[in-house]
């Protein structure tokens, strides 16, 4: 087991590693930041001495290798835009995105998962069709479609809630609810598939053939293996949560990664955009990593298989 989690660690490297080498690539053959950020009439001196203190003016590879060799020592470049460390740039605004994140996944999870339960434990009747089409509602709808909707119906017609900024608890409501749908629904699509898969085990129908109560039997058997398989989509879930927020914090003007990113790219900001795809590459690259390692352990059947493949000669 020990050489498989190695195994996989080293992958989980090797993806980083090519996440990191396209987005560098992909961003210096995409134009030159300095005849962007430049106004059109500076000189070509100026705009070759910026190019030089940028670092711009070596070859591609020079540029790379230096890249990769700053990583360990945490230096990824000083923002273009504004004269200080990128990695300083973009770490002040992972709370904002957290906030939001986190909040939007706990919602997920309250709803969701209850939601899928029951329609699991009703399947086929009246709140099965509800809680799916509810769900298939939730995550087909587009993020910015629905932040505009929502912004629309409670800001600009009702007037209940504020439509953009970070002031107090109530400019999150919108961005959490636009950012909570599609989890929801995906969360609780995935609960009900798994506890039915479950509930037609034998080991099911025994308890219930012993006189065992329904909820008894769905609380102290069903939910225990159903478990598994949400746990797990909930840890690959848990790797979005800084990915996931860019369009809803450009669209409620959140102070989060999100809408840094956007403002980064107009600017060509190459540092900052490769701090936070660097960022968000290792999140979901370390939590994907975590789920794998951790399926062992949650699952005893894979456990099993693990320990049989690793006793073969």
């Amino acid at each position: 087991m020990l050489i498989n989690a190695l195994i996989k660690t080293a992958r989980a490297f090797a993806t980083l590693l090519l996440c990191v080498t396209v987005v560098f690539v992909v961003l210096r053959l995409s134009g030159d930041p300095a005849t962007i950020l430049l106004p059109d009439d500076t000189p070509q001196d100026v705009i070759d001495e910026y190019r030089r203190i940028w670092g711009l003016d070596r070859s591609l590879l020079e540029q790379y290798f230096s890249y990769i060799a700053a990583i360990p020592r945490g230096d990824l470049g000083i923002s273009f835009t504004e004269n200080r460390p990128a990695v300083q740039a973009v770490l002040e605004r992972v709370p904002a995105t957290l906030q939001l994140g986190i909040a939007a996944l706990a919602i997920a999870i309250m709803l969701g998962v209850p939601l899928g339960i029951l329609a699991a434990l009703w399947r086929g009747g009246a709140l099965d069709r509800f809680v799916m089409g509810l769900a298939v509602l939730g995550f087909s709808i587009p993020n910015f479609f629905l932040a505009i909707l929502l912004i629309v119906l409670f800001a600009l017609h009702a007037r209940w809630l504020p439509s953009a900024g970070s002031e107090t608890l109530s400019h999150m409501i919108l961005p959490v609810i636009t950012l909570a749908s599609g989890t929801m629904g995906k969360l609780a699509r995935f609960t009900r598939t798994s506890m039915l898969e479950v509930l037609g085990q034998p080991f099911v129908r025994t308890a219930h053939s012993k006189g065992l109560g329904q909820f008894y039997v769905t609380c102290r058997h069903v939910l225990p293996a159903a478990a598994i398989p949400v746990v797990t989509f909930l840890g690959f879930e848990l790797g979005t949560v800084i990915a996931g927020a860019v369009v809803t914090e450009s669209v409620f003007a959140w102070p989060g990664l999100g809408r840094l990113l956007v403002t980064s790219v107009a600017q060509r900001d190459l540092p900052v955009v490769q701090t936070i795809i660097l960022l968000v590459s290792a999140t979901l690259v370390v939590s994907n990593l975590l789920v794998d390692l951790l399926y062992g352990w949650l699952d005893p059947r894979v456990k099993s298989f693990q320990r049989q493949a690793g006793q073969k000669p």
